[in-house]
């Protein structure tokens, strides 16, 4: 029996797989696409960039930072991170119990009380 085009991905028509090629890039630009549809989304997109560039940001600042700390350089990593697992352990339960939205508005208000009494 003699196949036309081989095993390997022949572009013939009707070919399955340049249809779903199409149809998943069309999901990936359709998905990124709906977020800037309207102009709440693109506010709510937006809030939510500036809070994961600010959470982001102070996170690996603190934790850079470690080594610059009066004490030991081990000591000083191994505190912040038992602090860190109860914080993780927390934030899921809140977020739980609570709600994403409640959890996070209370952690960066705490933050910049935080970070306005240090002023």
């Amino acid at each position: 029996l003699a196949t036309s085009g081989g095993g390997g991905g022949g572009g013939g028509a009707g070919a399955p797989t340049s249809g779903r090629d199409e149809a998943a890039g069309e999901l990936r630009c359709g998905a990124v696409g709906r977020l800037c549809s309207t102009a709440a989304l693109r506010r709510r997109t937006g809030v939510m960039v500036l809070c994961w560039f600010a959470a982001s940001f102070s996170y690996y600042g603190l934790s850079l930072n470690a080594g610059n700390l009066e004490g030991s350089l081990h000591a000083n990593f191994a505190l912040s991170v038992a602090v860190e697992i109860p914080a993780d352990l927390l934030a899921g339960w809140l977020c739980d119990r609570v709600g994403r939205k409640i959890t996070l508005a209370a952690a960066f208000g705490a933050a910049g009380a935080d970070d306005a009494g240090a002023q």
